[in-house]
């Protein structure tokens, strides 16, 4: 049985707040919120290429230009398998 991780909630992610350090909020299945230690946050997919087989991010765009919401649906469209098997990714919103 893999690791769960939380869903992150919209208050969360509004009130994240920056530290001397940057750090990373995980949403789960690769998506996360990268808060920088200007205040400035935005959203990261990590994912695996499908024929190299090496881990990449992928930036979805910052908050709140981005809402959570939207990225979520993102990347479950970026993560799927078929998708992946015939191009790059990219964004479609």
């Amino acid at each position: 049985m893999g690791n769960t991780t939380k869903q992150l909630s919209a208050t969360q992610v509004a009130n994240a707040k920056p530290r001397d350090k940057e750090y990373n909020l995980s949403d789960g299945r690769g998506l996360s919120l990268r808060v920088k230690t200007s205040g400035s946050r935005f959203w990261l997919l990590n994912y695996t290429r499908p024929i190299t087989k090496k881990r990449a991010n992928l930036g979805l765009g910052t908050y709140p230009d981005v809402s959570l919401a939207e990225a979520r649906k993102v990347s479950v469209r970026q993560t799927a398998p078929s998708y992946f098997s015939y191009q790059p990714p990219s964004l479609f919103f």
